[in-house]
């Protein structure tokens, strides 16, 4: 959850990914943004702090980065 399990700002994974899904949703469940990625070098996704919760699989680690 958005401010209690993770802060707002943007993720990024370094590795390459390959069949990674992610979503940001608001407190009802709706999904706000998200984005299936077949293949890529890395990732970065945007966490507002108007979102409720984040979620992804098949991604490999998120870190930080501001």
């Amino acid at each position: 959850m958005i401010g209690k399990t993770i802060a707002p700002g943007n993720l990024h994974i370094s590795t390459s990914v390959r069949d990674c899904y992610w979503e940001c949703f608001d407190s009802q469940g709706n999904i706000i943004d998200n984005n299936f990625v077949s293949i890529a070098p890395s990732g970065t996704v945007t966490i507002d702090s108007t979102d409720a919760g984040f979620t992804s699989n098949h991604c490999g680690k998120w870190t930080m980065v501001g």
